[in-house]
């Protein structure tokens, strides 16, 4: 790739530096995988990739794999659209081209003017179903006539087709760069104003909140589809979170007022973009800590930063409250290639395949900051203090540095990394994604910055007694020391979480997976809190990595050769023939790394349902009893068939399974599959779908509730129809989609 040329080009076209990132950030990925791009053009194979990369919404309901050499994250249909993008953005600089535009015409003010004319003739609804744009959630554009905020993206679109030969884009034509930052750079170019909801602008937010792991929210504008007007939410008191309820103000210092002084609930959200927004009140449960800009500060007469009692600021141990961030980064990319060496060599730090809120987090790192190359995981044993037996969450600090330069790319930097530097670990406040942004406005954040950069010991009393979940060890007398884990203080778990389609069961197995791995309590945030989901996924990917966490689906065809043990052919020496090998499952696999491990394992069973049992458990459906598990009152074991080896199930190793009810009922399951096992509903629940109604105009949680009513009259309660279909849906269209080609 010519990179600086690709980059000179794309600044030509009006993208801004997060757009230009990504799209550079892709043809690397491309490269990383199918060679330079340069010498696929002279060949001609670009043509090639670029139909290697199709999948169609028919390749989708197949649920077809991803196409593409390398992994990508979340829906594989839109990642291909965008990759397709790449290459013909790529191919257009390549020829010397501009990206064509209606007509051949540059927008112009009259035509952005005239779009929004048309969106105060027909609405925000009329734009949705005309041109397929949904909700508005991050950037609009000021009017200067009338101060009105519209939504930027659909404004550009239909703009086009108010320009001599052009036709309107609707929201399928951004797919790819061409989005949402090309049209803020096309409206900045004719002088509009863009609002922005983002999670840009780190320490210059004029209001923002912390919850009690450090993570930044702050208030987030919504969209009124009946007044077409965008601003901040309170909710007002003794109401609840509808639209018509709300208290809409216009000023951040308003909403600030309203949560600190008045102690109402507001809409907020995490500024790194993950998570939904929701109405949360300050010193209530979640948020405990705010920053307030000087001015702001000033006019509403309170200090600048604050927290509520037992968190407020005094004797920081890093003098300055106001300096940071500090970094803290993981150095692996994949979470299995480890780059520490190659980091540290070449005085470099850069993320693979970042997301935007990792760009915007780089773009955010500057010379003179202080960074730290962490590794995040959990041990129960051999610490440095009493944790009876609980999983405690540890943190290595590898190496420490200094930003030199940041080469604006949103994945590399250079540091100048310290010599010398001896590992430490450091443990409960800890952080598991690949960039941890932590500002010293929080006493376990000053301890952490203290202990990494200034070499300060960690005061372990000091966090047993102010963590909540570890507060009843600090009290509590210490037990008597026992050299091993006793297997009968252990509660092996068997569960099934059975339900509908569409009813959370995925979500939930990996909630219940990265509980027991971990050993954490039922209400523990990670697991409770929506926005939290993608902490969530990750701990469960490292879990799955480490090979905590297991996984195989059942079909028609499993058997007990898949499951316990097998004979598979191995070729002789010789050359000629083959000779049978006993070859371990998936069940004595995990057996076998539980039984030589202290740590909790879970093995997941998907459709456990859709396999014959009594063919797969074979005699061990026995052994999996909790009171039948090595070294429990009543251990059992066995000698299997074909290794002749004996075999237990370790008292540490979990199982959960999973069940679609529209498939099989559960009351034909395996009478001996089902005393082994407790049994959880996972039924759908229309309460769920209230910000899912607002967004798209319809009253979802009456719909379902109303046909999920008439299904369990007609047919029965096991083939109702899961909330997860609409949970998701920005517009009417998507809800009309989901009908049609996920429920229908």
């Amino acid at each position: 790739m010519r990179e600086a040329e690709f980059r000179a080009w794309l600044e030509a076209q009006n993208y801004e530096d997060a757009t230009i990132v990504m799209q550079i950030n892709r043809v690397r990925r491309i490269e990383q995988s199918y060679g330079d791009l340069d010498a696929l053009i002279e060949n001609g194979g670009l043509e090639k990739l670029q139909q290697e990369f199709a999948y169609s919404k028919a390749d989708e309901r197949a649920e077809k794999p991803n196409p593409a050499k390398f992994p990508v994250n979340g829906n594989v249909y839109n990642n291909m659209a965008t990759y397709r993008k790449t290459i013909d953005y790529y191919r257009q600089f390549a020829s010397g081209d501009d990206i064509p535009i209606a007509g051949g015409q540059n927008i112009t003010a009259d035509a952005i003017e005239a779009a929004m004319n048309e969106f105060d003739a027909i609405g925000l609804e009329g734009f949705k179903s005309q041109y397929g744009f949904g909700t508005p959630q991050k950037y609009w554009v000021k009017r200067p006539s009338s101060e009105k905020d519209y939504p930027a993206k659909a404004i550009v679109g239909v703009a086009y087709g108010h320009i001599a030969g052009g036709v309107p884009k609707k929201a399928s034509d951004f797919y790819g760069g061409q989005g949402e930052q090309a049209a803020n750079g096309i409206l900045r170019k004719l002088g509009y104003e863009i609002v922005e909801d983002s999670a840009s602008g780190g320490s210059e937010r004029p209001f923002v909140l912390y919850d009690a792991e450090g993570h930044e929210y702050q208030p987030t504008r919504t969209f009124n589809q009946r007044t077409g007007v965008s601003a901040f939410r309170l909710q007002k008191p003794g109401t609840s979170n509808r639209t018509d309820d709300a208290e809409e103000v216009e000023a951040t210092i308003d909403v600030a007022r309203g949560m600190l002084i008045d102690g109402r609930l507001a809409r907020v959200k995490r500024t790194d973009g993950s998570g939904q927004a929701n109405y949360v009140g300050y010193g209530k449960t979640k948020l405990i800590r705010y920053r307030l800009s000087a001015d702001l500060a000033g006019q509403l007469g309170v200090p600048e930063y604050g927290g509520v009692e037992g968190e407020v600021i005094t004797d920081p141990i890093v003098s300055d409250p106001n300096e940071g961030p500090f970094w803290f980064v993981g150095a692996a990319f994949g979470r299995k290639q480890d780059q520490f060496d190659r980091f540290i060599r070449d005085g470099i730090w850069e993320i693979d395949a970042p997301q935007q809120w990792d760009q915007e987090k780089v773009l955010r790192m500057q010379p003179g900051q202080r960074i730290a190359i962490k590794s995040t995981y959990v041990r129960w044993y051999n610490l440095p203090f009493d944790n009876r037996e609980r999983a405690v969450s540890c943190m290595a600090i590898k190496a420490i540095g200094t930003i030199a330069e940041n080469v604006g790319d949103g994945a590399r930097i250079r540091v100048d990394w310290e010599e010398g530097f001896e590992q430490r670990e450091w443990y409960h406040y800890t952080y598991q994604p690949t960039i941890w942004e932590v500002y010293p406005n929080k006493e376990m954040a000053r301890r952490l910055i203290a202990f990494a950069f200034e070499g300060a010991d960690q005061d372990y009393d000091w966090f047993l007694a102010n963590l909540s979940n570890w507060k009843d060890i600090a009290a509590a007398p210490a037990p008597e020391a026992d050299d091993a884990p006793d297997p009968r203080k252990r509660n092996p778990v068997n569960l099934i979480l059975y339900g509908p389609p569409g009813t959370g069961k995925t979500y939930r197995t990996m909630a219940e997976a990265v509980r027991l791995a971990l050993g954490l309590d039922e209400a523990d945030p990670i697991l409770t809190d929506v926005e939290r989901r993608a902490d969530l996924r990750a701990e469960y990917d490292r879990l799955v990595a480490l090979g905590q966490i297991g996984f195989a689906t059942f079909h028609q065809n499993y058997g007990y050769e898949d499951f316990v043990e097998g004979l598979r052919p191995k070729a002789m020496k010789s050359g000629v023939g083959f000779e049978l090998i006993p070859t371990p499952g998936v069940l004595r696999k995990m057996a076998s790394i539980a039984a030589d491990s202290d740590e909790e394992h879970v093995l997941i069973i998907d459709e456990i349902n859709r396999a014959n049992i009594s063919k797969v458990f074979g005699e061990l459906i026995t052994l999996i009893e909790p009171d039948k598990r090595k070294g429990m009152a009543n251990a059992l074991a066995v000698t299997l068939p074909y290794s002749g080896e004996s075999f237990s199930v370790p008292a540490n190793l979990h199982i959960i399974g999973t069940m679609n009810t529209a498939d099989r009922s559960i009351a034909l399951l395996d009478t001996a599959l089902r005393r082994r096992f407790k049994f959880r509903e996972m039924a759908p629940d229309a309460g769920l779908l209230g910000e899912a109604s607002t967004r798209t105009g319809k009253d979802l949680v009456r719909a379902l509730t109303a046909v999920n009513q008439r299904i369990e009259y007609l047919i029965d309660r096991e083939h109702r129809i899961g909330h997860a279909f609409f949970i998701d849906c920005e517009t009417a269209g998507d809800v009309d989609a989901a009908m049609r080609d996920k429920v229908i």
